[in-house]
């Protein structure tokens, strides 16, 4: 059975980090670098997809699928809070808010990532706090398991969900969405080398 998980993720800082990121959510399948596209060999068994975000916004709906379930079948997950009370992570400048994620209908092809209650317009979650990621230069949100059941590739997307996703207290703007591709490579069977054996 999938399950719900909610996370709660700090507010902007002042002080936060400086970054640039080519799209403002993104898929990666490495945990602190920017790596979109994978191949693994055939008999891997599971692995995990993360979602990162580099985007100004208070309100963000966004769904993410596969599409291709004879290959990957997603199965849970996690959302990160460094922002919550007692994780010794910096306070928002701007009074503190804090906004709840939850990783929502995951089913095994898709599901569903979403923040709506940020107290304050144009924030970034968790700048300042542990899910700062460098070598990806964005802030890790979520984090999607998944068992690998076939061979080829299975792609991954974004797309806006009904709530849209705003930047600021003035109104939305279209976000850039990230792609993700893993490819299990097919099994070959090994030959064996000929024998160095003489028959008699």
């Amino acid at each position: 059975m999938f399950k719900k998980i909610l996370c709660v993720a700090a507010l902007v800082v002042a002080s936060g980090p400086a970054f640039v990121s080519a799209q403002d959510f993104t898929f990666s399948f490495d945990g602190n670098a920017a790596t979109p596209t994978t191949s693994v060999a055939a008999g891997t068994s599971s692995g995990t997809l993360f979602i990162f975000g580099s985007a100004d916004f208070n309100q963000a709906d966004l769904n993410f699928s596969a599409d291709n379930g004879a290959v990957v079948a997603l199965t849970g997950g996690r959302v990160y809070n460094p922002g919550a009370a007692g994780s010794g992570t910096q306070a928002s400048t701007s009074g503190g808010a804090f906004t709840s994620f939850d990783l929502d209908n995951l089913t095994a092809t898709g599901g569903r990532i979403f923040a709506t209650s940020f107290l304050s317009p144009g924030q970034v979650p968790g700048s300042g706090a542990a899910n700062f990621r460098a070598g990806a230069n964005a802030f890790l949100l979520a984090e999607v398991d998944f068992d690998i059941v076939g061979e080829g590739t299975a792609n991954f997307s974004f797309d806006v969900g009904p709530l849209g996703v705003v930047n600021d207290g003035a109104g939305g703007f279209t976000p850039s969405l990230g792609t993700g591709s893993l490819t299990v490579e097919a099994d070959t069977p090994v030959v064996p080398e000929p024998s160095s054996a003489v028959l008699l």
